[in-house]
């Protein structure tokens, strides 16, 4: 039979009481649904394989090896094994911890330690237990169209796809890709009991980080609908593509139940069609590469001390003002963020790593970083023999990766020169890098 050996598991990471936001500043959210970290893990011979996706905005670098770390001492599969991805809905806490480390000093508390150190461990059991509950199973690739939820939020939208003008509601949507794309097991007589669904699309339809609600978002509710006609203990798990630049539809900035149920809905519908036209991939033809490397940043990179001078000024001049609006708290985290890369970085360079995983004749690369959805389309257009699935692993270190045709405007959302890790040159390397690694 063409099966392969995998296990299952997922957790709860839900806050149990109101935490910091993902603006920082000023910004409470309650908890509203649950999340969750899921987690898939996978036996080729001696060689094990974890897959573990955590509803959240995004890690740093240090709490993703963190978790590789406590997973590593249990049971033994070698850190660089293990895959960890993050959903990033906006509608979920501040995670970011030498940034929250930062602002502390200033005053401004923007990090639950101990809802973090939940994260931390349950994220690790989950991936523990997947490892322990190894059986065999079938594997199916599908794909299918969404419709109505992928937007392009800075083309031909100049701001926010997210908005409540009628006008640019009825935009077009923009350069996008509207596929999903479905990686599933399910038992030897073909019920679904894992499935990986990948979209190049932030779960936003509760707004650009203005709700107040802790949420997985829409993919929330297409798993819900999944499992009602499917099986009740379907895991589903939310690989975000290329989606630097893509927001669902375009809604008003904060969001609301009834655009999440809608959206949801339209994502359960692609995602059972994708599914119902599945085909079984070769169980026996699994690979998997991993690379580690280092890229320069950009100039725009300040040096530690000259960024952390740049942050106590702002820090300052919001607390002699007693209050932060809308465009205080963006200016003070673009600050914070700065800040973060150019300790990390210590205003040189940057690492990374690039992970694939082959099954059959369909590739799942992760990078790292906010890619645009341009650049799956550049990586799919030369592996056109082979399926491919492009996650972004959400590590806000790097933060955004723009393709080279969108380099030229500096204005363009998510394109700030002082909101960006890596400098032009070094973005078009590690798509170089990317495109070699998947060749």
């Amino acid at each position: 039979m063409n099966t392969i050996l995998a296990g299952f598991s997922e957790k709860d990471i839900s806050p149990e009481y109101p935490v910091p936001g993902r603006l920082g500043i000023n910004h409470i959210i309650n908890p509203h649904h649950a999340i969750k970290a899921k987690a898939a893990a996978i036996k080729r011979g001696n060689e094990r394989f974890l897959f573990i996706v955590l509803e959240i905005v995004g890690l740093t670098i240090s709490e993703n090896t963190n978790i590789r770390k406590q997973i590593n001492e249990e049971t033994g599969i070698p850190i660089e094994n293990i895959v960890i991805t993050c959903t990033h809905t906006h509608a979920s806490p501040w995670i970011w911890d030498l940034q929250a480390e930062m602002a502390l000093k200033f005053g401004f508390e923007v990090l639950d330690v101990p809802w973090m150190d939940k994260v931390m461990t349950n994220a690790a059991r989950a991936g523990i237990e997947a490892l322990s509950k190894m059986s065999e199973r079938r594997i199916l690739y599908g794909e299918a169209l969404t419709k109505g939820i992928v937007s392009n939020r800075v083309d031909p939208v100049t701001r926010w796809s997210i908005c409540a003008d009628d006008e640019i509601r009825n935009a077009s949507e923009g350069i996008v890709d509207r596929t999903v794309r479905t990686l599933t097991f399910t038992d030897t007589e073909g019920v679904p009991l894992f499935m990986f669904t990948n979209l190049a699309c932030h779960p936003t339809a509760y707004g650009g980080g203005k709700t107040l609600k802790v949420s997985p978002d829409f993919p929330y509710i297409a798993e819900r609908l999944l499992k009602d006609k499917y099986n009740e203990n379907l895991v589903v798990a939310y690989w975000q593509g290329c989606a630097g630049n893509i927001n669902s539809g375009k809604y008003i900035k904060e969001g609301s139940e009834e655009e999440v149920e809608s959206s949801g809905r339209r994502f359960f519908e692609a995602i059972d069609a994708a599914f119902l036209s599945s085909r079984e991939l070769d169980a026996g033809k699994v690979s998997y590469k991993y690379e580690k490397f280092s890229l320069p940043v950009g100039d725009f990179v300040k040096k530690p001390d000259e960024a952390f001078e740049f942050f106590e000024e702002y820090c300052r001049l919001i607390k002699e003002k007693g209050e932060a609006d809308d465009q205080d708290i963006h200016d003070w985290r673009r600050r914070l963020k700065q800040l973060d890369v150019s300790v990390l970085s210590d205003g040189k360079s940057m690492e990374m790593e690039l992970q694939l995983l082959s099954i059959g004749d369909a590739d799942m690369l992760f990078v790292p970083g906010e890619w645009y959805v341009q650049m799956y389309m550049g990586l799919a257009s030369d592996n056109q023999k082979r399926e491919l699935i492009v996650t972004t692993v959400n590590n806000f270190d790097l933060l955004y990766v723009p393709d080279e045709g969108s380099m030229h405007n500096r204005e363009w959302y998510g394109v700030k020169t002082d909101m960006r890790s890596l400098g032009d040159e070094s973005a078009i390397r590690l798509y170089e890098k990317a495109r070699d690694f998947i060749s």
